[in-house]
């Protein structure tokens, strides 16, 4: 025979506390409540304790005669970390911060681009308040000391907008984080080295500055201006402001540059382009296509070589052609856009003069109401597009005093036109100017 027992362990930090029931055998003392809470408060256990837990424990012991050990008999009360005032960020930006990488199945590593951009006012972060710690308690009710919950902090710095706890874009532009965690939005996105699949394509709302090369193949479309200083492997390239390059021009196939203000570039090869404000070229124009609707002008030693022009204002170069080279043609005077615009026009009518003819040329019996009624519509759609085709080739060539100028050599078998006149070079010519006689109706040229 021997009385019932409780055994009592605590863990090291006092945060839980264990018991081990011993029920008694034969006629000895059996479990009880009254006993259990002498022992527990004897080991000092005075807080979190589950008395369910214990009397249904002591239940079991004393009906089953068996042995409970382990039971987690109380339990403290945890701190509460103290957590400071910091800016969550959305989770593009908070992935990107932190260097995620994007799990996807398939890549286009040309669309796929290491910048984030921004427009105006897009929301960055929102600020959440500071948290007081709060002390936790061990089962014997001694305090617990709460910690400083460690959390990113990151600041607001440039072309940032903080408004009712809201971080926000103050303009369009890249967004960065420095390595002390501050956000800029970057109105000038500079690329160290070159557009390739490092980067891919590259949208930005303003202006870009790239220290290295555009690779074949590679798309940069720019909403302010673009300097690149190195070669321009031209595929597509927008720009809605100036385009500067420290070299040149390289296209390939179908390479388009299209410029909203100025281009100044070394050279341009292969290439189609086209600017509203004006062409600078230092050295050569070969094999491509020019369109500006300013000037286009080259360099002291600059020449045209198998090159297509049209320049609203002038041209001018140092040599106009090569020996044994294919010819060029430069056209001044009118603007390509325009032009573009008539070609336009003279497309869709033909399309409905060739429609037209096929009903008018219908048997009488096939020439049904609705019929007649498409004859009519049509008709009076080629008479207004005929006479609004009549109106835009009068007012087309709008600079009469535009000229070509060639300071060097201009090759024979060149083809000039100068509002709608042309005029094929037919022998060697040197420091000329041709230009437009407006009451010949010719062109003609003069010494530089």
């Amino acid at each position: 025979m021997s009385n019932c027992e409780i055994k009592i362990t605590l863990s090291a930090d006092e945060y839980r506390a264990y018991a081990d029931f011993i029920p008694a055998l034969g006629e000895g003392a059996e479990l009880s409540t009254a006993y259990a809470r002498s022992v527990i408060n004897e080991a000092g256990i005075i807080h979190g304790v589950d008395w369910d837990l214990v009397d249904s424990t002591i239940l079991y012991c004393n009906t089953n005669k068996k042995i409970k050990k382990g039971v987690e008999i109380a339990v403290g009360t945890p701190p509460s970390s103290e957590v400071p005032e910091y800016w969550n960020l959305e989770k593009k930006f908070f992935e990107h911060a932190m260097g995620f990488e994007p799990k996807e199945l398939k890549v286009n590593y040309k669309e796929r681009s290491p910048f984030i951009m921004v427009k105006k006012g897009e929301l960055i972060a929102t600020l959440v308040n500071s948290k007081d710690g709060v002390l936790g308690l061990s089962v014997k009710k001694i305090a617990i000391p709460f910690k400083k919950k460690k959390i990113v902090q990151f600041t607001p710095g440039k072309n940032t907008l903080v408004a009712d706890g809201k971080l926000h874009s103050a303009t369009s532009g890249r967004y960065d984080i420095s390595d002390s965690k501050i956000i800029n939005i970057n109105d000038v996105l500079t690329i160290e080295g070159n557009v390739d699949y490092s980067t891919g394509n590259i949208s930005f709302a303003k202006d870009v500055i790239i220290e290295g090369e555009v690779k074949d193949g590679f798309k940069v479309a720019v909403g302010g201006s673009l300097h690149c200083k190195n070669n321009l492997d031209a595929s597509d390239i927008l720009c809605r402001k100036d385009l500067i390059i420290d070299q040149g021009v390289i296209g390939h196939g179908t390479a388009l540059v299209r410029v909203g203000g100025e281009l100044r570039a070394k050279f341009v090869e292969n290439c189609d382009v086209e600017s509203k404000k004006g062409i600078f070229i230092e050295k050569n124009v070969m094999n491509s296509t020019l369109f500006t609707l300013g000037n286009l002008e080259l360099g002291e030693k600059g020449s045209i070589v198998s090159s297509y022009v049209h320049a609203e204002l002038s041209v001018k170069t140092y040599d106009l052609g090569k020996d044994g080279s294919p010819n060029s043609e430069i056209t001044i005077g009118s603007s390509f856009v325009a032009q573009r615009s008539i070609n336009a026009l003279k497309q869709r009518l033909d399309v409905l003069k060739a429609k037209l003819t096929k009903l008018e040329r219908l048997p009488d019996y096939r020439k049904t109401d609705k019929k007649l009624q498409l004859i009519e519509q049509i008709s009076a759609v080629v008479v207004k597009g005929s006479e609004e085709l009549s109106l835009k080739q009068k007012n087309i060539n709008k600079y009469l005093d535009a000229s070509i100028s060639v300071f060097g050599t201009a090759f024979p078998g060149n083809l000039l036109i100068i509002c709608g006149i042309k005029y094929s070079i037919t022998e060697e010519k040197r420091k000329v100017k041709f230009y437009l006689n407006s009451e010949s109706n010719r062109i003609e040229s003069v010494p530089l």
